[in-house]
């Protein structure tokens, strides 16, 4: 299952609040975590904060150049 999100700036604040609501989907959702789940930001401009902040809580970023961190292949 991918879950995803698009911003034109992307901030630390803006991964951690989507990593949480992932996070709370899948409280409310048990059966949900017996999926994958991909967590996958696009963004024009991302902050070297926010892409650490993405690899440490597992969430791919992408950008019109392509994924830029994480572990999705797009083809």
């Amino acid at each position: 299952m991918i879950i995803g999100e698009a911003k034109t700036r992307l901030s630390v604040k803006h991964v951690e609040e989507f990593a949480e609501r992932i996070e709370r989907l899948l409280k409310i959702k048990p059966e949900m975590r017996a999926k994958k789940v991909i967590k996958v930001m696009y963004a024009m401009v991302i902050l070297p904060t926010a892409l650490e902040e993405a690899k440490a809580r597992g969430v791919t970023i992408i950008t019109i150049k392509g994924v830029i961190s994480g572990d999705l292949i797009l083809r």
